[in-house]
């Protein structure tokens, strides 16, 4: 259900514009890719600017806003203190401003709705958007049409003085371009089109594969091909049967196909190897803080104290955003914040009806901060967190309401 009031455009509009800013530094590849990223962002967020005015001239940022701002606040403020308390602030504030003032715009705008958040049509204009970037990345020289086709990574190479072979971020912006699409079949009643997704689909997600990021893109295609696999159980088991024979038609030599792509070899490297990126090392890292530190496990540290305790630079982060919190706040506010959340999927679920992109982009970020990511580093990941932990927790304000008044009845009569 489309969310629907007089200003349903604008609000669109802006939360469009906020997915483009806080995606399309994901597409950088070369010098001139940068240029392009660069460019875009100031355009949405010029563009953000100007509906955020709209909704203030418009009274349409009200109470629910607010308390969501001031729940992401409270946490920042708590986890301030705790590392200024205990000494490593000075890690530990390293991105949180801009991380703060991006999210906390997202948040204003995903709270606004009072349906689906990303109802068909920003749907619609993410695939398009998502086109357009792979077509400027092939013109620019960011993406050789090679055998096998591979990605660019000029400008990162030039900043690190390392050679670079995948990219999170490309993986990221092709795995959203097809979960995007994916929903999209879903609302399609028109058959031709349906192939046009499903090929679309199929495209973007090995583009996700190429850009070489192992979970990133295995992640996407869980959820893009699992949602397709609920909605269409048995068309789906056609196509992928044909596929699977296709494939097996074409490429006789399947294993040293597979072996010329840089996330086949990484994927392999996991398996053979158990090479999960210092990731299992990091996890024990946690824990072994935790047993040795039961202060953070109680009240929490703060930002950076687990960079601090063991002499790690910030980008050693624990690289699991829950193992990160029970650190940064300790395990009750970690577990009344995370039941929360749960609560407030439910909610949301119920009052959509249905799977809507929100919760599948929300799902893919949960998975990929699970396994990489650092608090409050992604900003839409964090601001749907905190939208819903208050859609949970207003449920009890409705409840008082309603109980209210029905006591105001009851006295009347």
């Amino acid at each position: 259900m489309e969310f629907r009031h007089k200003n349903s455009v604008t609000v669109i509009w802006g939360l469009f514009l906020f997915l483009v800013l806080i995606s399309i530094g994901y597409l950088t590849s070369n010098d001139i890719s940068r240029l392009i990223v660069v460019s875009v962002r100031f355009l949405s967020i010029a563009g953000i600017v100007f509906v955020l005015l709209v909704l203030l001239k418009m009274h349409m940022i009200k109470w629910r806003q607010l308390i969501s701002l001031a729940l992401y606040l409270l946490l920042v403020l708590y986890g301030v203190s705790m590392s200024t308390w205990n000494g490593t602030f000075e890690i530990g504030q390293q991105n949180l401003l801009m991380n703060f003032a991006v999210t906390a715009v997202g948040l204003v705008l995903i709270s606004v709705p009072k349906g689906e958040i990303f109802p068909d049509s920003i749907a619609k204009k993410y695939v398009w958007y998502v086109l357009l970037g792979l077509m400027l990345t092939i013109y620019i020289g960011g993406l050789k049409l090679d055998m096998p086709p591979q990605f660019v990574y000029d400008y990162q190479t030039s900043l690190e003085a390392v050679e670079i072979v995948y990219s999170q971020e490309m993986s990221k912006f092709f795995g959203l371009g097809a979960i995007a699409a994916a929903f999209l079949i879903s609302k399609s009643t028109r058959k031709y089109k349906s192939i046009f997704l499903s090929c679309i689909v199929l495209m973007l997600l090995t583009l996700s594969f190429l850009g070489g990021a192992r979970g990133d893109s295995l992640a996407a295609a869980l959820i893009a091909l699992t949602f397709l696999a609920n909605k269409f159980p048995f068309k789906f088991l056609v196509v992928f049967l044909a596929g699977m024979t296709v494939n097996y038609a074409l490429f006789s030599d399947v294993e040293s196909l597979l072996g010329s792509f840089v996330v086949f070899q990484r994927l392999l490297s996991t398996f053979t190897e158990s090479d999960l990126g210092l990731r299992d090392v990091l996890l024990n890292q946690v824990l072994t803080l935790l047993s040795q530190e039961p202060k953070c496990l109680v009240l929490g540290c703060g930002f950076g104290y687990f960079q601090s305790y063991y002499d790690y630079d910030f980008g050693m982060y624990p690289h699991n955003f829950i193992a990160e919190s029970f650190i940064v706040f300790g395990l009750p506010i970690t577990m009344i914040f995370f039941f929360s959340v749960i609560g407030g999927i439910k909610i949301y679920y119920r009052r959509v009806g249905n799977i809507d992109l929100f919760i599948l982009i929300f799902l893919y970020l949960a998975i990929i901060n699970i396994k990489s990511g650092y608090l409050f580093g992604d900003w839409m990941f964090t601001a749907a967190l905190m939208y819903l932990s208050v859609l949970y927790f207003l449920k009890f304000k409705y409840q008082n309401d309603q109980a209210y008044l029905r006591l105001n009845n009851s006295v009347g009569k």
